[in-house]
């Protein structure tokens, strides 16, 4: 008795000091899990091994509950095979990088050897199925279709023992049938590719715009976090949906706007059909970079200036002046009474009522170079570029620039987010966190739970950062208790 109560001590301490400070939960990567290898039940849940990770479903309670990936310790998030030992209750995993089994008692992966004995060898045989989806047909050999006329084969299933078949596939995800009726529902969980480009968080739903990746196209994905449910827009399969190039999204609570290379589009909340807007204006064929919703309407950023749009009328009014005439438009804010705007040719401020774009400097000289992101937080606007980062009191104009962190030669800047503690800066191998009350830098890359180090949006919302890479989303629960100094 006594030697198991050290082995549980040991394992704990192991589970806590996994990824050093951080602790299971404080990351949370969502990826593409449209691709399984591999299935296994459990006594409370099934997991799905797929080529971006392991997802994992609470039979009980019906719901996904938050992947696993390489954050919580998975060697690598391509998963091979898995198995389930009932014994132990422990999960293992083949991986691309080696083996590892899971401790759902501690919530983290231990790197081990591959338990061939307990694979899933003996499959049941699969009876005629019948979709739920009106979208999807079984074509009676392991596979099914679509309207568009996709195939998806079955790659692995397994029976739980209460006649429910908990399926895999390629290309579609997870699927659950009735062993008995041959009812098949569909399981969607995650993104259309990883690579995304933009989202837009609200307090019940997230947008992800998804850029193409390799074979699979990209498009609109659309989770609604209260419900756990998951809704895709396929680019070139939904009407009126062409792009898979979404720049950037900004909604009100009747739309959701999309920046693409040939202007904007409009999804429509009521009818959910999408539509072109701000082409009467002149923003046909237009790449547009960012977007801005106000109370006052949707201001667009393109590669040669700034519209604002009235989508109701499809009214469009040219903003831009001589001062920024000819300028790339990185990134747009309102802070203090003022349209700000990162350009390639530094930061500028159009005043309400005003019609000429003034440039900013700050005493650090950053900001009259090119500025790639903004932030806004109480009084303070953050602006990133490639001489650093600086913060503007918009109260009365006053700046601080911070060229590098300590101990770095530069400080390019892709990306920024901030609330009232801490700025979010990213950068080519990492992001950092500033804690600018304390002057405290701290260094976050993938070896600490980041999806990855190329990241293209960050936003702060509550305890939580979310990070959008070209390898998925990642969410970092920043005011856990533990990371508290």
């Amino acid at each position: 008795m006594f030697k198991r109560a050290i082995l549980f001590v040991l394992l704990f301490s192991a589970a806590a000091s996994a990824k050093g400070r951080f602790r299971p939960g404080d990351w949370v990567n969502y990826g593409n899990f449209r691709y399984v290898n591999s299935v296994a039940v459990g006594f409370s849940h099934v997991y799905f091994g797929t080529t971006e990770g392991v997802l994992r479903y609470d039979r009980n309670r019906q719901v996904f509950e938050p992947p696993l990936t390489r954050a919580d310790g998975l060697p690598d998030n391509y998963v091979r095979q898995l198995a389930y030992d009932p014994l132990t209750d422990q999960v293992y995993a083949s991986t691309q990088q080696g083996a590892a089994y899971f401790m759902p008692a501690f919530g983290e992966w231990y790197l081990s050897t591959f338990p061939d004995s307990l694979g899933n060898h003996n499959r049941p045989k699969l009876p005629f199925l019948l979709p739920r989806d009106f979208g999807l047909r079984y074509t009676g050999d392991g596979q099914v279709s679509d309207n568009n006329f996709r195939r998806f084969r079955f790659t692995d299933w397994a029976d739980d023992g209460f006649n429910n078949l908990w399926i895999g596939s390629w290309g579609l995800g997870p699927f659950l049938a009735d062993g008995r009726t041959g009812n098949l529902e569909r399981l969607p969980y995650g993104l259309l590719t990883s690579r995304v480009s933009s989202f837009l968080i609200g307090s019940d739903e997230i947008w992800f715009g998804c850029l193409r990746k390799g074979a699979d196209g990209g498009g609109l994905v659309l989770w609604n976090s209260k419900d756990d449910q998951w809704n895709y827009f396929e680019a070139g399969l939904v009407t009126n949906f062409p792009p898979d190039d979404i720049h950037a999204i900004a909604g009100n609570k009747n739309f959701i706007f999309l920046g693409t290379e040939d202007g904007i589009l409009r999804y429509e909340r009521k009818t959910g059909y999408f539509r072109p807007t701000g082409r009467r204006g002149g923003l046909r064929g237009e790449a547009v970079t960012c977007l801005l919703t106000t109370e006052a309407g949707l201001f667009a950023g393109t590669r040669f200036g700034v519209f604002a749009v009235d989508p109701k009328s499809d009214s469009v009014w040219n903003l831009t002046t001589p001062a920024l005439s000819g300028a790339v438009i990185n990134d747009l804010k309102m802070a203090g009474g003022y349209l700000w705007a990162a350009t390639n040719r530094g930061l500028y401020r159009l005043a309400a009522g005003e019609k000429s774009w003034k440039r900013f400097s700050d005493p650090d000289q950053i900001t009259p170079s090119t500025i790639r992101t903004l932030a806004a937080s109480g009084d303070y606007l953050w602006a990133g570029g490639i001489r650093g980062l600086a913060k503007i009191d918009v109260t009365n104009d006053s700046a601080e620039g911070w060229r590098a962190p300590a101990g770095e030669a530069n400080f390019d800047v892709y990306a920024l987010g901030a609330n009232g503690k801490y700025v979010w800066a990213a950068v080519r191998s990492g992001v950092y966190q500033f804690d600018f009350a304390n002057r405290e830098w701290e260094f976050l890359s993938e070896l600490d739970g980041l999806a990855s180090n190329e990241i293209y949006q960050i936003h702060a919302d509550g305890d939580y950062v979310w990070f959008a890479t070209d390898a998925g989303v990642s969410r970092f629960f920043w005011n856990a208790k533990h990371l508290q100094k």
